[in-house]
């Protein structure tokens, strides 16, 4: 089985930016927004950020494919500090927690896919 190792955007996620992102989830929720994601397919989505259509990519399809459908519940919340979208999970007693982390690569607003350059996947088996 082949993983990629790359820690660029539209990657893995690496332990130290999960850590930030959590942190500022805590500190700033009021900064975070829910938002609803369009899958547009190979691993690229597309959201209105202030207003504006924002593309991005994920090297992970069937993460982007979950945090998409998590996004129609609008249990995903757009981290502005990182970018970072994640995915909430409610208790049912006023908790959050949280499920998943996505790291993309995005483009500038109105930015066509074609014109966003993302990173080739570093393997290894």
């Amino acid at each position: 089985m082949s993983r990629c190792r790359s820690y660029a955007p539209g990657h893995t996620v690496h332990w130290i930016q999960s850590r930030l992102v959590n942190e500022f989830l805590y500190y700033f929720p009021e900064r975070c927004s829910r938002i609803r994601l369009t899958d547009l397919g190979d691993g690229w989505f597309e959201t209105v950020l202030d207003g504006e259509v924002r593309r991005g990519w994920n090297h992970d399809t069937s993460s982007v494919t979950a945090v998409v459908l998590e996004s129609m519940l609008d249990n995903v919340l757009f981290v502005p500090e990182s970018g970072a979208l994640v995915s909430a999970h409610h208790d049912g007693l006023g908790e959050t927690g949280w499920r998943g982390i996505l790291y993309p690569a995005w483009g500038e607003p109105g930015q066509e896919i074609a014109d966003i350059t993302v990173r080739d996947c570093v393997v290894r088996s």
